[in-house]
């Protein structure tokens, strides 16, 4: 029972409540961080940043540069009692500079889009902690197909 408590407070255990978002709606994460998509298995967990190449505020730059996020999409399937028996992860790879890589991509019925990476870097100070903001979204079956 102690460890279990302590898990708890700690936030190593699954007690914490589940951050939810829904479709449809700007969502901010941390490095590490994690949301539930409603009406979804899936987890979006901002696991890295990969690169940031992005021409720091205080500098004058030829090229705009660009940042590139990891995230982990998780799928918990469950069956008919709601235990999980599978986990399937993919990576997802988003970019903020739409000229050089995709920005959004989909990942099955869902649309996941890096909306900004902040901070902007500045010359000579390291970023420590980096925060992300996504939007998902299930477009509707034949948008803009004019049928």
């Amino acid at each position: 029972m102690r460890v279990l408590l302590l898990s708890c407070v700690l936030g190593l255990g699954g007690c914490a409540s589940h951050r939810h978002v829904e479709f449809g709606q700007e969502f901010t994460l941390s490095q590490g961080q994690r949301v539930w998509l409603e009406d979804s298995e899936l987890q979006v967990i901002f696991e890295k940043v990969t690169e940031d190449s992005r021409c720091p505020m205080n500098a004058r730059c030829i090229h705009a540069g660009n940042a590139r996020i990891a995230l982990i999409v998780r799928n918990e399937a469950r069956n008919a009692r709601g235990e999980i028996f599978e986990t399937l992860d993919d990576e997802v790879m988003l970019d903020t500079n739409a000229s050089l890589h995709p920005r959004a991509v989909f990942f099955g019925d869902m649309l996941m889009e890096l909306r900004r990476l902040d901070p902007t870097p500045m010359a000579g100070i390291p970023v420590r902690k980096y925060t992300a903001v996504l939007y998902a979204e299930r477009p509707k079956v034949g948008a803009g197909s004019g049928t």
